[in-house]
């Protein structure tokens, strides 16, 4: 499901990067920001960071003495896509074993297909293994399957799986399976969504963000105000203090 949230969260600049004025320049926070997305990468109550769709707020920084850093509070809405049970997705299938398929979502990269959850599907061994039913529809390596969600669960407390969600996967329900989708490997994203982000600073007065999201099915939950027109334009003066309110979305 994706959805539509406002975050706030505490950006650290080092002070190295401070001006002879000690400013700041909002480029260098805004980038700070999307490190510190791509670093947390997912939250459990909200799901995966896909782009940010508005700058709300930057407000006061405070200096550090420890770190010799300056901390900004920033407010911002974020566009996220979480699993939910029952969803229908799209998943490419990477390795196969006896017990069941592995299959990839981007950016979901653990998602189980149990033999158990494949009706009339069964296991053929051999140097490309594989599962097939009685129609001869084969799951394989590379095989594109479309399939539901049969339930979820936050791993950032298992090993070596970290900040992401670990979903059992299920084909038991109709027109689910194997299609014929020519797709990479690499470049399959959730259905509507391409989760692509990036920022720059322009040469005029300002800094511009842009997404390359296409709007699908989007769940705005308790945003506030509406989401602007992509792809997202937010300009930002050239340099923020952290001594007082420069500016307020």
């Amino acid at each position: 499901m994706l959805c539509e949230v406002e975050l706030f969260c505490h950006v650290v600049v080092p002070a190295r990067n401070l001006d002879k004025n000690g400013m700041v320049a909002p480029n260098l926070i805004v980038t700070c920001l999307l490190k510190h997305m791509l670093h947390w990468k997912a939250m459990a109550r909200h799901g995966y960071f896909l782009a940010v769709t508005k700058l709300k707020s930057i407000g006061d920084g405070e200096f550090e003495e420890l770190s010799g850093s300056v901390v900004f509070p920033v407010a911002f809405n974020c566009r996220t896509f979480l699993p939910v049970d029952g969803e229908v997705m799209l998943g490419v299938v990477y390795k196969i074993r006896r017990p069941g398929a592995f299959l990839k979502c981007r950016p979901m990269n653990y998602i189980y297909l149990s033999a158990q959850k494949m009706p009339d599907y069964h296991y053929i061994d051999g140097e490309k293994p594989h599962f097939l039913d009685d129609n001869l529809s084969r799951i394989e390596d590379g095989v594109v399957i479309c399939f539901v969600v049969f339930c979820k669960r936050w791993g950032n407390q298992v090993r070596d799986i970290g900040r992401e969600f670990m979903v059992l996967a299920s084909l038991e329900s109709d027109n689910l399976g194997p299609i014929s989708l020519p797709v990479n490997f690499g470049e399959l994203r959730l259905v509507g969504v391409v989760s692509r982000l990036r920022i720059w600073a322009d040469e005029g007065d300002g800094v511009t963000g842009s997404t390359t999201e296409e709007e699908d099915g989007v769940h705005r939950g308790d945003q506030k105000g509406d989401l602007p027109g992509f792809p997202l334009q937010i300009h930002l003066p050239r340099v923020c203090p952290f001594s007082s309110n420069w500016w307020n979305a």
